[in-house]
């Protein structure tokens, strides 16, 4: 039987002289390896293998075999022009790392595929580096969302103004409590008023330059330690930073 899926390549290992292996996650099956041909007049196949591209395969494996082969392979969005500015590189093997970390175990889940094909198509739009300022906290902040771990609220009403001194935001109950605890950052003035604007910071309503510098590091570290932490299979030690 033949099947076309799109997918979104996550991470490529070498298998062989003669093949690659290459894990996306497919709109159809989730977190999919396909063995990928290299050299001679596989070549072109081969190079569209690369973290964040997008593509439509078709293969005559069926679902319960575990590296699938590849009949025919197209790019339908991930050209990412961007990526190839050397001050962009770096930013974009962040996000490419971010999705291998996510994703590379989940299983199908359409509106989760969906999400991060529109985080590519969004991408693929971009023709300056300033549109890229703070596209991984709304790519997380979807992702997590989707995934059931991230709430679109927090409970901050009670709050008294010396917030910095006193309370403290529990990442594991995500909650705000009085006292300090295992899983849990100071919520200062500047996370007090940055948190309720990054809750509503997802793709849809994204808009580059939205934090300060200092607003942005410190929600990328908060986020970065949430998803460890709800996550299973997402290590902040398998990123690199960002230079």
């Amino acid at each position: 039987m033949i099947t076309t899926v799109e997918g979104i390549v996550l991470r490529v290992i070498p298998y062989s002289d003669r093949s690659l292996i290459a894990t996306l996650y497919t709109d159809l099956w989730g977190a999919t390896a396909f063995s990928v041909p290299i050299g001679g007049r596989s070549r072109a196949t081969s190079n569209l293998f690369q973290p964040l591209r997008g593509l439509q395969i078709t293969t005559p494996s069926p679902a319960s075999q575990p590296v699938k082969l590849i009949r025919q392979v197209q790019l339908v969005r991930g050209a990412l022009p961007l990526a190839q500015r050397p001050a962009a590189s770096g930013y974009f093997l962040y996000l490419s790392q971010l999705l291998r970390e996510l994703l590379a175990q989940e299983p199908e889940d359409l509106h989760l595929y969906n999400i991060v094909a529109q985080a590519l198509e969004q991408l693929d739009g971009m023709e300056t580096l300033e549109e890229l300022q703070g596209f991984d906290l709304a790519l997380l902040v979807s992702i997590l969302r989707a995934k059931g771990y991230l709430p679109e609220g927090l409970e901050m009403r009670s709050l008294d103004s010396e917030i910095h001194r006193t309370h403290w935001l529990d990442l594991e109950q995500w909650t705000i409590l009085p006292l300090q605890t295992d899983y849990s950052v100071p919520l200062t003035p500047e996370l007090q008023s940055s948190l309720p604007r990054l809750l509503r910071y997802d793709l849809e309503h994204f808009a580059p330059n939205s934090f300060s510098t200092a607003e942005y590091e410190t929600l990328r570290r908060l986020l970065l330690h949430f998803t460890e932490l709800h996550s299973p299979s997402f290590r902040i030690k398998h990123i690199m930073p960002l230079p």
